[in-house]
């Protein structure tokens, strides 16, 4: 199985998520693994990048006027929608395509 390092904060983000929502897979794979490593197959790997899409659209719903386009455009939402992709979404998902060829949800669609 390979590996991933991931940072400490941004695997306690994702545990409490997964907690937070009842997702028992995917809180038995990052409650594993010293602190900030995970150990996974591709199976798993797809579990988290689902787990980040699944974030990332709560915080779009949540912070709707985060797109500067929008005519109700509001700079809080966009620093909050911001931050999570610029932090965790992309560096996140850059690895796990890059470490176990996982596909985006529209990818999957496609291939």
């Amino acid at each position: 199985m390979k590996s991933m390092r991931i940072y400490e904060e941004s695997k306690a983000e994702l545990l409490a998520e997964a907690k937070t929502f009842g997702f028992p897979q995917l809180v038995s794979i990052l409650e594993r693994g010293k602190k900030n490593a995970l150990v996974l197959n591709a199976d798993e790997a797809v579990l988290i990048v689902d787990l980040l899409i699944f974030m990332r659209r709560r915080l779009e719903l949540q912070y709707p006027y985060f797109d500067e386009d929008n005519p109700n455009y509001n700079p809080e939402h966009d620093i909050m929608v911001d931050d999570f992709v610029g932090s965790m979404l992309q560096k996140t998902l850059s690895t796990l395509k890059a470490d176990f060829d996982v596909l985006l949800p529209g990818e999957r669609n496609s291939a």
